[in-house]
């Protein structure tokens, strides 16, 4: 069960790393740098949708061995796309879709990284009864409020 908690917290890691790397690898080819940094993003851009490939593994594993929500394993499939259709609009050089959604990935990926680091509350504890409420009574010790009925 830890592995598939470390493991995907490893890989969500490096997803966000490389999304992060992104927009400082575009911003100093633009400020005048060479065609070495523009294919750097490019490089990167292909590590990302390599990286969105492992998380898609790493939330099943999590899903299946470490119980997380299926919740976790749609986003990180979401991610997926959106990262591939993300590549696919910086190749073609549709800058009117790829940097709004570079900018919604690197949000998203930043939000499931704060996500999967954040405390589970263990199964074992959400399945035993909780000690801080009062235990029922049981018909015979119902006290009587008010007057007798007649």
């Amino acid at each position: 069960m830890k592995f598939a908690t470390r493991f995907f917290r490893a890989v969500v890691t490096v997803n966000v790393m490389l999304l992060l790397t992104q927009p400082v690898l575009i911003g100093l080819f633009l400020s005048g740098g060479d065609d070495a940094k523009l294919r750097a993003h490019e490089m990167v851009g292909s590590a990302v949708a390599v990286s969105g490939l492992l998380l898609v593994v790493a939330s099943i594993l999590a899903w299946r061995i470490a119980r997380w929500p299926a919740m976790a394993v749609v986003w990180c499939v979401v991610l997926l796309i959106a990262e591939v259709v993300q590549l696919t609009m910086g190749y073609d050089r549709h800058l009117g879709v790829h940097v709004p959604l570079g900018v919604l990935l690197a949000i998203t990926a930043c939000l499931l990284y704060e996500w999967a680091y954040k405390p589970k509350p263990s199964r074992s504890l959400e399945s035993r009864p909780s000690t801080t409420a009062p235990p029922d009574p049981s018909p015979l010790e119902v006290p009587r409020l008010g007057g007798h009925l007649s």
